[in-house]
């Protein structure tokens, strides 16, 4: 039997023949890992106007990882500051996805979701945060804010808030569109301002 020919679209033989297509990609990609890089610095100087109140951030390095695949495209994640545990987790998480966004995702399980997630939903009574989203999924490691798994914050009710407080983890992300690329440093550190203020009361 003849294997299968396998044959190029008149677009994929266009960019199969352009060198110039991944040298942009790898540079853009360069470009969001300093961006960043800048962020974590911004980060760094939050977390140090509250180090007194949560020790466990003190001494706590950033992380960048980058892979090719996430849901087929490439992308990065700078975890800071982040402490995983098997049933702990407290995670900032600033993600870039190519083609899609930035965001800081907050993570809480276990003991500290117990702890901060009070503080939270009693600051979202007040306003913070509706311009973000909740998770009502089951997958801890889902960031695609789209396919109605996220909920808008300003959409749902306080009653509909609190049941957020039996769920298995919490997870609040707020995005920032790439047109904004511009200004993500400072959005993304002003989620981030805004958590750690409200987290080290």
């Amino acid at each position: 039997m003849q294997p299968a020919k396998i044959s190029l679209s008149l677009e994929e033989t266009a960019l199969v023949r352009d060198p110039g297509m991944i040298l942009t990609k790898r540079s853009i990609m360069n470009k969001a890992a300093h961006l960043l890089g800048n962020v974590s610095d911004r980060y760094r100087l939050a977390l140090d106007a509250h180090a007194g109140s949560i020790p466990e951030w003190n001494n706590l390095a950033p992380k960048l990882s980058k892979g090719e695949n996430y849901r087929e495209l490439p992308y990065l994640i700078l975890d800071f500051p982040a402490l995983f545990g098997k049933s702990d987790v407290f995670a900032l998480r600033s993600f870039f996805w190519w083609g899609h966004y930035f965001s800081l995702i907050l993570h809480l399980k276990g003991r500290y979701q117990e702890a901060y997630l009070p503080k939270l939903l009693g600051e979202m009574d007040r306003g913070w945060g509706s311009e973000g989203f909740l998770y009502d999924g089951a997958d801890e490691w889902d960031h695609s804010i789209e396919g109605g798994i996220y909920k808008r914050v300003s959409s749902l009710t306080a009653q509909e808030r609190r049941t957020y407080k039996e769920k298995p983890f919490f997870k609040w992300t707020g995005v920032v569109p790439l047109d904004q690329w511009d200004n993500a440093d400072v959005l993304l550190g002003r989620y981030f301002g805004e958590i750690i203020q409200i987290l080290g009361k």
